[in-house]
Parts: structure tokens; C-alpha cells; sequence
């Protein structure tokens, strides 16, 4: 291999590797925006979040481009309710603005 191949493989790494790292970050501070958003437009407070991290293959989170978060949200007259909340449209996956939640009593 010459000195230019090897050099164009190492920039070639780092660029996959940041480009991993952009997309990483980016799909979770989404996620994050997506899950307040739906907490406002349904007049919930958010208590607790925590994310599921994608190394978990959870069956309802197994579609590409999803993030799943188990949230403590309290309503507008205080009652709390847990929920496992999914951010991802059929198609698109983050760059649609659907989300879904499946409230633990409903499981």
C-alpha cells in the first residue's frame, strides 16, 4: 500500500467514525426534542426520562432510525403515569415527528 492509500484509509476512518458520532448524537438530541414536545402538546410534566440505549434489542424498538424512552410524566391535575414512549415515523424514523406511547397499565 502506498503512503497517499494509507493516508486516504485513515482519513477515511476518521471521517466514518465523527460521521457515526454526528448521527448518534443528533438521533438522540431529536429523540429528546420529539418526547418534550409530545410531554407540551398533551400537558404532561416530565418527572423522569431515561433512554433505552440501542444496544438493548427490545422487539417494539427494533425498527430502524428509533429511539424508545421510559418516562414519569405527571398531568395538569397531578396524577403521575409511567409509559415506555417510542420516537420514529414508518418510513423516515427520526425525520418524521411521530411518536407513540404505551402507558405501563396499558402492557
Amino acid at each position: 500500500m502506498s503512503s497517499d492509500a494509507a493516508v486516504a484509509t485513515v482519513v477515511f476512518t476518521i471521517l466514518a467514525i465523527a460521521g457515526a458520532v454526528a448521527i448518534y448524537c443528533w438521533m438522540f438530541a431529536r429523540a429528546r426534542h420529539l418526547l418534550n414536545k409530545w410531554a407540551a402538546d398533551n400537558h404532561y410534566r416530565i418527572i423522569a426520562k431515561s433512554f433505552v440505549r440501542p444496544r438493548i434489542l427490545l422487539v417494539w424498538a427494533l425498527a430502524f432510525w428509533s429511539i424508545v424512552c421510559h418516562v414519569d410524566v405527571e398531568d395538569e391535575a397531578g396524577v403521575r403515569q409511567r409509559a415506555w414512549i417510542r420516537c420514529r415515523g414508518s418510513w423516515l424514523g427520526l425525520l418524521t415527528d411521530k411518536v407513540r406511547a404505551v402507558w405501563e397499565q396499558d402492557e
